[in-house]
């Protein structure tokens, strides 16, 4: 059973990172939340209304949910992505983008494992612009984002009208807020002198919330069904109303379809989370061909070129025990691929490109199962063409 959720912070969510934090220093917060981030705290969620029981088996049980996200939304629903690394902002909206392809050079040569091929702009232009007067926004709504995905040359994205008016439809960013805090004296309440910090949250503007899926049939499906509760979510045990939502912008867009219908020999892959792969930016089931067939699905693809950014550390706390020490502690530092990521493939057979896209819409492509119940690279398909 498939259940959307809507989440409303109630103030700033905190997504700190792993610089070390006490009194006298201020708090460093990450652009968003990781996916588990917000795998752990639905569970906890579930675990607490379930009679607080965390056995083994029960952990089992839970670790077993499906728990895609978290997205940005607004209003009823409309999802908004992070924004495609295969493009760049010629500068004026109106003006348009540029598209990134994989192609050979113009003039000299490559030095890309398995021979790939650069994503370069148009032939036309030399290189991406060097100075951009307006920088990618941070998120992509589901409307721009299906254009995009649609657009399979990327020649047609242009922004109509001014900036300002068109940034609250189709792009957004999350800002910082910072707040100074005092350290409270436990016995007496009073603030204790020269004890002040500072916390930097995720302030969501008005109408704006966080969206999520959880799919399950175990014994917990009912509890995801009625849902109407307070839970923290992020650092500093921030509180946010969970509730039951409809989930209409997470189904595959009609225009993207069609798209692929007309060019189905070539798909792109965008990350709308972050990927856990087991070789840093590139998938393990692609393996040393560069080629190979997607977690649960047979179609056969053939990697041609990516846009990739740095890689992202992730860590944490585990409850559980350690394989390594048999004791609770700090997790292993892990690499992900930031969300926006894009890999453009070849079909080379093994099924139908537009059953595959239809089928593995937003599902996870990380290479661990457990990576993907977490919420671990949740994929977007289109076509691409050079």
């Amino acid at each position: 059973m498939i259940n959307w959720l809507k989440i409303l912070p109630h103030d700033p969510l905190i997504a700190r990172d792993g610089r070390p934090f006490n009194a006298g220093s201020r708090m460093h917060s990450m652009d968003w939340l990781f996916p588990s981030v917000l795998a752990g705290s639905l569970r906890t969620l579930l675990g607490l209304e379930a009679g607080g029981d965390f056995s083994p088996a029960v952990v089992r049980e839970l670790r077993d949910i499906a728990v895609a996200g978290p997205f940005l939304a607004r209003g009823r629903g409309e999802l908004f992505f992070p924004s495609p690394k295969d493009l760049v902002m010629r500068g004026a909206p109106s003006a348009g983008v540029l598209a990134l392809r994989p192609r050979k050079p113009l003039h000299g040569g490559c030095d890309l494992p398995g021979g790939l091929q650069p994503a370069l702009p148009p032939e036309s232009d030399n290189a991406p612009p060097a100075k951009q007067t307006a920088a990618t926004p941070q998120f992509f709504s589901h409307n721009l984002m299906t254009r995009w995905l649609a657009d399979a040359k990327g020649v047609n994205l242009k922004i109509d009208g001014g900036w300002e008016e068109e940034v609250s439809t189709l792009f957004t960013t999350v800002e910082k807020e910072v707040r100074v805090h005092a350290e409270l004296n436990a016995w007496s309440g009073a603030a204790e002198p020269e004890r002040l910090f500072q916390t930097v949250g995720l302030a969501f503007a008005e109408g704006f919330h966080v969206a999520a899926q959880a799919e399950t049939t175990n014994r917990f499906a009912e509890s995801l069904g009625r849902m109407n509760c307070l839970h923290p979510l992020g650092g500093e045990r921030r509180l946010a109303h969970w509730t039951t939502a409809g989930g209409e912008s997470w189904t595959i867009p009609s225009a993207v379809l069609d798209a692929v219908k007309a060019e189905p020999r070539r798909l792109r892959m965008v990350l709308a989370t972050p990927a856990l792969f087991k070789r840093g930016w590139l998938p393990d089931w692609l393996g040393d061909s560069f080629t190979g067939t997607p977690p649960d699905a047979s179609i056969q693809l053939r990697l041609v070129g990516a846009c990739v950014d740095r890689w992202i550390p992730v860590s944490g706390w585990s409850l559980e025990p350690l394989s390594e020490t048999g004791k609770p502690g700090p997790k292993a530092i892990r690499r992900m691929t930031p969300g926006g990521s894009v890999y453009f493939f070849e079909v080379e057979g093994g099924g139908d490109a537009l059953e595959f896209v239809s089928q593995f819409w937003l599902r996870a492509v990380s290479d661990e199962p457990q990576d993907r119940k977490d919420g671990f690279g949740l994929a977007l398909w289109g076509p691409w063409a050079g």
